[in-house]
């Protein structure tokens, strides 16, 4: 009787720790795919960042070429 009683609560305590296990395993499966999708926003956003800020260094360079041309030619 004693041996039936600790086969059940051993295997009770076997299903208790696959459940556990599931669980863990399904919480770290969401961490991983929030972590995946914030990444990947973060990485959108720093591209569109980088993107305007080339944009804007380029709109300079052409304004100061234009102001470089300007000054050569005022001094012809």
């Amino acid at each position: 009787m004693l041996q039936k009683l600790e086969t059940k609560q051993f295997q009770d305590l076997g299903a208790k720790a696959q459940i556990a296990r599931e669980q863990a395993e399904k919480r770290f499966d969401q961490e991983m795919s929030a972590l995946i999708r914030s990444y990947d926003t973060d990485l959108e956003v720093l591209g569109r960042q980088q993107k305007q800020q080339l944009e804007r260094a380029e709109q300079q360079q052409d304004l100061d070429l234009k102001i470089a041309s300007k000054k050569v030619r005022a001094e012809q």
